[in-house]
Parts: structure tokens; C-alpha cells; sequence
């Protein structure tokens, strides 16, 4: 009993699982072909409901425009240049150097000593006692009325109209376009530089050093020294002098005293014993070596990456925007104008007159004595001799050279390219895009569902 129990169960569950597959089955053949079905297939009563799907659907026929990209063959005006040779005339200025002696007049100072006799003045002060009178300004306080400005603050209430600006939102249509994405698969071809290598020859110039032996002419001084005996004059030394009145002026070693004269001091006279040194010019032949440079061409090779051009194809996903309009609302904030009126109150300053009295401090003047020591400058003569150098101008005349260029004028012809525009018309491929006109089929327009509590 347990074992057909549990296969009529197993039964019943297989039978169970198939009516819901054809139900299932039924449903979406009628949702691809009935709009109205498709509508109300979401909600789960429309299986339960008592509704029969149609047996075939309706197809008509319909045209749409399709973009295609079109390549066509149109004619363009080209400005292309040529090259044309032409000639030129164009003076060239050289400039060709001579010597030239010329005579000049030298002006030169010379320096001269001389002497001058030279009076003095000696100023030598002279105390004395003297009564000077002198002033003081005594200070003193007056009292003074004056009249003066004082501002009086009046407040008072007066009407101001003002203007307010109240804000209100105004609903307005307008419209704007909208761009909707449409992609398409375009094969696109395009070129890729495959890059190779390639071994070239070329020349270069190279410098190279190469040794010379020359001959020179050296001067040497092959001298000696020699000891030889030189009379030597001066003065019999002095003690340390005491009180000297310029002790600058001992520089030519004439005595002790500054101030005396050089014919008082006596000269002695030493030997002293020197070396000399005497020249002795000699001139001989030296060899040395002079590097001269040289250039010369050296072949060499070099490697060049080049590259060559492979046209490819691709596929490309294009994306156009087609526009279309759209109706919107939107919200303007305005504002409107509004008089009102407020009560403010206004400081006015009024101007009186006051009296007052002030202080002021002034001071007399008073004369008074006083004993004051003054000093006095007595002038006195004096004489002295003094030296001096006076430049004596001179003049003498020199023979110098001086290079001179002088301009020549030479004509040269030149040859120089020109480019001279052409115009050229030529055939180019342009990408069009046009509409196409398609034959589709679509399905036929079904009656709509019938409004039941399952489809609303």
C-alpha cells in the first residue's frame, strides 16, 4: 500500500509540473505577438484569467530611413607651388686695407722746482676782562575773553519712503533639444609605421697632429758677477736731538737740527765693496718640436632606423547624437517693486555763540651786565721760504702708421629659387551620410485587453 501511495504521488507532482509549462509556453507566445498581453502577463492573476491567446500573429510592412555613409568622388580647387630660377644683380663694398705714415704733435708736461719767499701772518691770543650787557625775556600770564563757536545736537522724527523688492515665482515653458546616442560598427582603415633598420656609409673629416722638428734662434745671457769698489758719502752721525721743530725735514742726513741749513754738516767719505753683474748675450740654434694639424676625410658606416608604411582595417564603434525638441517647465524668481514708508530720526547740529576766557603766557624783556672774559687774536709778520714744482708744458713730433681701408665696389650675380602658387583642380573621396529608405516588417496593430481587474 506504502510503495502505490508513493507512486501516484510522484504522478500527480510530474502532471502538475507539465500543465504549468504549457500554460507557461502559452503566455509568452501570446506576449510576443498581442501588445495588450504583455501588458498584463507581469501580474500573476492573468494566468488564472479566461484568456485565450491567438493563434498567429499579423505582420505589416513598413519603411524607416537608415543613415548610410556614402563615399563619393568630388572636384576641389588645390594652390599647389612650383619652383622657378631666377637671377639677381647685388653690389658687394670690400674694403682694402694701406698703410699710411702720419705726423703727430705730442704734448707733455715736464716737472721744474722752484723757490718763492713767502710772508706769513701769526695770530697770538690776548686775554682781557669787559662788562657785556645782555637781554632776558621775563615770562608773565594775562587773562583774555574770546568768542567762540559751540554745535548744539537737535534730534527730530521725519517720514522716509524706501523701496522693497518682494520676490514671487513665475512658471514658464520653454524647449530644448535633446541628443539621443545612437552607436553603429564602421570599418575603419588606418596606417602603422613598422619601423626597420638599415646600414648607410658616410665620410667625416678628422684632425690629426702631426710633429714637425724646427729650428729657433735662443738668446742667453751667459754673464758674471763681478766685485768692484764704490765711494760712498755721509755725514758724521749725530746724538738723539732734543726739541726739534720738524723733524720731517731730517731726511737728507745734513745734522742733527731740522731747522739748520745742509752747508753745516760735513761729509765723509767710505769705500764700499758691490757686486756687479756683467751681461754677456749669446745667441744659439735650438731644435723643437711644432705640432701641425691636419684634416683629413675618414669613411664610416652608421646605423638608420627607417620605417615603412602597412595600411590595416578596423572596426570602429561610432557613436552620433541625433537632436530632437523637448517641452519643459521651469521656475523664474522675480522680484517686485513695493513703496513703503518708515519713520527715522534725523541729528541736526545747530551753532551758537559763547564767551569764554583763556590764559595767556607772553614775557618782557629785561637788560642786565655781566663781566666776561674775551680773548683777543694779535696779528705778527712773519717770512719763509718755500718750494714748489711748476709744470713747464712741451711739445714734440712723432711719426706713426696708421692703416686706412678704402671701399671697392664689385657687382656679383645670384641665383635663388622662387615658389609661384598654381591652381590645380583635383578629385578627392568624401564620406557622405545619407538616409536610405528600408523595408521592415512589424507587427499589426492587436485590440487592446479588455479592462479587467487583472490588467488594471
Amino acid at each position: 500500500m506504502g510503495g502505490r501511495m508513493m507512486k501516484r504521488f510522484v504522478l500527480f507532482l510530474l502532471g502538475v509540473s507539465a500543465l504549468g509549462s504549457v500554460a507557461d509556453a502559452g503566455w509568452r507566445r501570446a506576449r510576443c505577438c498581442d501588445p495588450c498581453v504583455a501588458q498584463c502577463a507581469p501580474n500573476p492573476c492573468c494566468v488564472s484569467a479566461a484568456y485565450v491567446p491567438p493563434v498567429a500573429c499579423a505582420t505589416v510592412e513598413q519603411i524607416v530611413l537608415e543613415p548610410t555613409i556614402v563615399t563619393e568622388t568630388r572636384k576641389i580647387q588645390v594652390t599647389e607651388y612650383k619652383q622657378e630660377p631666377r637671377q639677381r644683380t647685388y653690389t658687394v663694398n670690400k674694403l682694402v686695407p694701406r698703410v699710411e705714415n702720419r705726423t703727430r704733435t705730442i704734448a707733455y708736461m715736464e716737472t721744474e722746482t722752484r723757490t718763492r719767499e713767502e710772508k706769513y701772518t701769526v695770530c697770538t691770543t690776548v686775554p682781557e676782562t669787559t662788562t657785556q650787557e645782555y637781554t632776558v625775556m621775563v615770562p608773565y600770564s594775562e587773562t583774555r575773553k574770546g568768542t567762540r563757536c559751540v554745535v548744539t545736537p537737535v534730534t527730530k522724527s521725519i517720514e522716509q519712503p524706501y523701496t522693497v523688492m518682494i520676490p514671487y515665482s513665475e512658471t514658464r515653458k520653454g524647449t530644448r533639444c535633446v541628443l539621443t546616442p545612437v552607436t553603429r560598427t564602421v570599418e575603419q582603415p588606418y596606417v602603422v609605421n613598422i619601423p626597420y633598420t638599415e646600414q648607410r656609409t658616410g665620410t667625416r673629416m678628422v684632425w690629426e697632429c702631426i710633429p714637425t722638428v724646427q729650428t729657433r734662434t735662443v738668446c742667453e745671457d751667459q754673464g758674471r758677477w763681478e766685485q768692484r769698489c764704490v765711494t760712498v758719502q755721509s755725514c758724521n752721525p749725530c746724538g738723539a736731538v732734543g726739541h726739534c721743530c720738524r723733524p720731517r725735514l731730517n731726511y737728507a742726513g745734513c745734522g742733527c737740527d731740522p731747522c739748520a741749513s745742509c752747508g753745516s754738516c760735513a761729509p765723509v767719505c767710505n769705500t764700499v765693496t758691490q757686486n756687479v753683474w756683467v751681461p754677456n748675450i749669446v745667441q744659439r740654434q735650438v731644435q723643437c718640436t711644432v705640432y701641425t694639424r691636419q684634416c683629413k676625410q675618414v669613411a664610416f658606416t652608421y646605423t638608420v632606423t627607417l620605417c615603412r608604411q602597412e595600411t590595416r582595417s578596423r572596426t570602429v564603434q561610432i557613436c552620433q547624437m541625433v537632436p530632437s525638441q523637448q517641452d519643459f517647465e521651469y521656475q523664474v524668481q522675480l522680484c517686485r517693486p513695493e513703496q513703503r514708508s518708515r519713520t527715522v530720526q534725523v541729528c541736526e547740529m545747530v551753532p551758537s555763540q559763547q564767551d569764554y576766557e583763556y590764559q595767556v603766557q607772553l614775557c618782557r624783556p629785561e637788560t642786565r651786565t655781566r663781566q666776561v672774559t674775551v680773548c683777543k687774536l694779535v696779528p705778527e709778520e712773519k717770512t719763509r721760504t718755500i718750494s714748489y714744482c711748476v709744470c713747464v708744458p712741451k711739445t714734440r713730433e712723432e711719426t706713426y702708421p696708421v692703416t686706412v681701408c678704402d671701399t671697392v665696389s664689385e657687382e656679383k650675380t645670384e641665383t635663388y629659387t622662387v615658389c609661384v602658387p598654381v591652381c590645380v583642380e583635383k578629385e578627392v573621396q568624401v564620406q557622405v551620410c545619407k538616409m536610405v529608405e528600408k523595408k521592415i516588417q512589424v507587427p499589426a496593430p492587436q485590440p487592446c485587453c479588455p479592462s479587467t481587474p487583472c490588467c488594471q
